[in-house]
C-alpha cells in the first residue's frame, strides 16, 4: 500500500482490473446486471466489517449475494467457468487475467461466507456435509488423468486440487445422468463420466480442540454450499463447490447398452473437505507461532478427510481401508509431537466424521425485508404470499416445495418481507380463512 493509502484502494485495483478485461458491457444481461453490481458495490466478509452500508432507500444491498447470482446462472456460470479454466490452462497467463480469476473467486468465497451467516443460515451450514454428483461427456484423455492418478502405489500421492476450481454438483443422480449423455460439439465419441463426491467436515472433536488452542481461529464449511435459494429456478440438490481439494478412491469402467452400441461409463469416487482453510491465518506472515498454527490445521484436516477415506474405502477400495487409518492416526501423532493437544472422544481414528455430534448452532445477518435477501428467494417468499392473500393453496403448495425441507416451518412464521405489507404470517392467514369447499366440507364442519 503506497503512502496515504486506503483498503479501498487496494480494493479497487483488482476491481478495475476486472472491469478492463470482462468489459461488462459487452456481455449478456445476465451475466451483466449482476457483474455491474457486484463491481459497483460494497462486498467484504460480514463479520470482519461491522459497518456494512445499508440504504434501505435502495434495492441494493451487501447481502444480495451478486457472484453467487451470477454462478447460480447458467450463463453467468459458463462466463465463469470459461474465464477460470482459460487461466488455468494457458502456460503463461498474463498477471491481470490471474488477478481477474483470481478476484472473481475471492468475491464468490465472500457471497459463500455470507451466506452461512445470513438469514438462510441453518445449524447443518456450520459443518454442511453431504453425497453430490455431478455428469459429463468427456475425452479419453481426461479418464486417463484419474487412472494414472490411482496408479500411484502411495495414498497420499492420489490426492489433487485445483486452487480456482469452481464447479457445481447436484444431489438428485439423474441430473449427473443428464449431463453426462450431452453430445460433442463436433460429435466425437465421448466417455460418460460419473463423479460422486463425498464431502465431509473436519472431526468435531478435532475442531473443538483447535479452536480451544486458537481462540481467533475462523474455520468455515463455505467449500460446499446448498445455492438453490440463489439460483434462478434453483433445484433443491444444488451445490456450489468452490477451492476443492480431492482425495481419488476408486476409478471404475463399465458399459450401458446404446441403440445396438455401447457406451462406456466411467464412475469416479472423490472425497473432499469442506474446510481447506482458517481464515484468521489467510493475512498472516507464514513464520513462528503463526507458521505452526498453519501446519496443524492442515493436519488436523487431513486426518479427518483420511478418516472419511478409511470408511468409504470399505465399499469402494477395500484393500486401502487401513492404509487411510494409519495415515489418520499418523497426521495426529504429527500434531501431538507440534503442539501439546487435548482430543476429547477421539480413540485412534477408527469413528466416522458422520457419527460425531454437530454444533447446534445458526447464526444470523440482515433484517427481514426482502433487499436483505438474494433477489429470487425474496421473489419466491412474496410470490407464497400472494398466493396466500389469493387463497390459492394450491399455488402457495408449489412456490413451498421449492424449499429445503428443513427451512419450510420458517415460511408459516413470517409475515411479508415488504415493509409497506400487513406483518400477517402464513399461520395467521391460514387460521383466518375458511377451508376449500369440497364435497367433504359437509361431513367435516365444526
Amino acid at each position: 500500500m503506497t503512502d496515504g493509502g486506503t483498503a479501498h484502494d487496494l480494493l479497487c485495483c483488482p476491481v478495475e482490473a476486472v472491469r478492463r478485461w470482462c468489459k461488462p458491457e459487452t456481455l449478456p444481461e445476465e451475466v451483466h446486471e449482476p457483474l455491474e453490481r457486484l463491481l459497483s458495490g460494497y462486498h467484504d466478509y460480514a463479520d470482519v466489517s461491522v459497518s456494512r452500508p445499508f440504504d434501505f432507500s435502495t434495492t441494493h444491498s451487501s447481502e444480495q449475494y451478486d457472484a453467487l447470482e451470477m454462478y447460480c446462472s447458467v450463463s453467468g456460470y459458463g462466463y465463469l467457468f470459461k474465464l477460470v479454466s482459460d487461466t488455468l490452462r494457458t502456460e503463461h497467463a498474463a498477471e491481470e487475467h490471474l488477478l481477474v480469476a483470481a478476484t472473481l473467486i475471492e468475491f464468490l468465497t465472500i457471497d459463500l461466507y455470507n451466506l452461512r451467516l445470513s438469514q438462510l443460515g441453518d445449524p447443518r451450514y456450520g459443518n454442511f456435509e453431504c453425497l453430490t454428483h455431478r455428469g459429463m461427456p468427456v475425452y479419453q484423455e481426461a479418464v486417463r488423468f484419474y487412472e494414472d492418478i490411482m496408479r500411484n502405489p502411495g495414498l497420499t500421492m492420489r490426492g489433487f486440487a485445483i486452487p480456482l476450481a469452481l464447479t457445481s454438483t447436484s444431489a438428485d443422480p439423474r441430473v449427473m445422468e443428464d449431463f453426462a449423455t450431452k453430445q460433442s460439439p463436433g460429435g466425437e465419441r465421448l466417455v460418460h463420466m460419473h463423479l460422486q463426491v463425498h464431502t465431509r467436515g473436519i472431526d468435531e472433536a478435532l475442531l473443538r480442540a483447535y479452536r480451544k488452542r486458537y481462540p481467533d481461529s475462523v474455520v468455515t464449511s463455505i467449500c460446499a454450499m446448498p445455492v438453490a435459494n440463489i439460483a434462478p429456478g434453483g433445484r433443491k440438490g444444488d451445490f456450489a463447490q468452490v477451492r476443492l481439494f480431492f482425495q481419488l478412491l476408486s476409478v471404475t469402467t463399465t458399459t450401458k447398452p446404446n441403440r445396438g452400441d455401447s457406451v462406456p461409463i466411467v464412475q469416479v469416487i472423490i472425497v473432499t473437505m469442506n474446510s481447506n482453510r482458517d481464515h484468521s491465518t489467510e493475512s498472516s506472515t507464514n513464520v513462528d507461532e503463526k507458521r505452526v498454527q498453519r501446519e496443524i490445521f492442515r493436519r488436523l484436516v487431513d486426518a479427518s478427510k483420511y478418516r472419511a477415506c478409511a470408511e468409504l474405502a470399505a465399499e469402494f477400495a477395500p484393500a486401502d481401508v487401513q492404509g487411510y487409518r494409519m495415515l489418520a492416526d499418523q497426521m495426529l501423532s504429527e500434531v501431538l509431537e507440534m503442539k501439546k493437544f487435548h482430543f476429547d472422544d477421539v480413540n485412534g481414528g477408527s469413528d466416522s466424521a458422520l457419527d460425531l455430534q454437530k454444533e447446534d448452532v445458526a447464526l444470523w445477518l440482515g433484517g427481514k425485508l426482502d433487499s436483505s435477501y438474494p433477489r429470487q428467494y425474496a421473489l419466491r417468499r412474496e410470490q407464497w404470499h400472494q398466493a396466500l392473500a389469493n387463497k390459492d393453496w394450491t399455488g402457495t403448495l408449489k412456490t413451498l416445495s421449492k424449499e429445503y425441507n428443513w427451512r419450510r416451518c420458517d415460511w408459516y412464521n413470517t409475515g411479508s418481507f415488504h415493509a409497506e405489507g400487513d406483518g400477517l404470517s402464513a399461520l395467521h392467514i391460514i387460521a383466518g380463512s375458511r377451508p376449500p369447499e369440497d364435497k367433504y366440507s359437509e361431513e367435516y364442519r365444526a
